[in-house]
C-alpha cells in the first residue's frame, strides 16, 4: 500500500447500525493500480471495515485483472445498464480481499478488455458513464473527484 492513512470517526445511522458502503471506483490496488488512487480506495475501504461499516467495492474488470491469478465467482451473469445509447449488458464477477472486503468486478468486453485503464478506448466518456451508471440505483450519497 502507498502508507496511506484514513482517519474514520466511529459514525453509526441514525439507527445506531453500520452503514452499508459501496464505493465505485476505477482502480483499487493491488488489482488495478495506475497511481495513488488504487491505494486511498484500498485503504478506505479496509478504514471502514475496520470501523464495522459493512463497505464493498465495484470497479471494472479489466484484462489485466482477468488474467491474473485471482479467483473470481460470477456474482450476476447478466445485468442491464440503461445509457443515453441504450441497453449495455454486462456481467458481475466477485472476489474477496484478505481484509474480507467484497469486491465486484463489472465484466463488459467492449469497455474494459483492453491494454491499458485510461487510454485505449476510442470512448472514453462513454466508457466512465457506464462505469457510474451501473451502480446508480439509490445512493445515499457520492462523491467524486473532478
Amino acid at each position: 500500500m502507498c502508507g496511506c492513512q484514513v482517519r474514520i470517526q466511529k459514525e453509526k445511522s441514525m439507527t445506531n447500525q453500520p452503514y452499508s458502503i459501496v464505493i465505485v471506483s476505477s482502480e483499487f490496488s493491488p488489482f488495478a493500480k495506475t497511481g495513488g488512487l488504487g491505494d486511498m480506495v484500498a485503504a478506505l475501504a479496509a478504514g471502514f471495515r475496520r470501523k464495522g461499516h459493512d463497505v464493498r467495492v465495484a470497479l471494472p474488470l479489466y484484462r489485466q485483472i482477468r488474467e491474473s491469478p485471482i479467483e473470481l465467482d460470477t456474482a450476476l451473469p447478466s445485468m442491464c445498464v440503461t445509457m443515453g445509447i441504450g441497453e449495455v449488458w454486462c456481467a458481475v464477477r466477485d472476489a474477496v480481499t484478505s481484509e474480507k472486503i467484497p469486491l465486484y468486478f463489472i465484466e463488459h468486453e467492449d469497455f474494459f478488455h483492453r491494454t491499458g485503464f485510461y487510454h485505449d478506448h476510442m470512448n472514453v466518456l462513454s466508457k466512465w458513464l457506464f462505469n457510474l451508471r451501473h451502480s446508480r440505483d439509490d445512493p445515499l450519497q457520492v462523491h467524486s473527484a473532478s
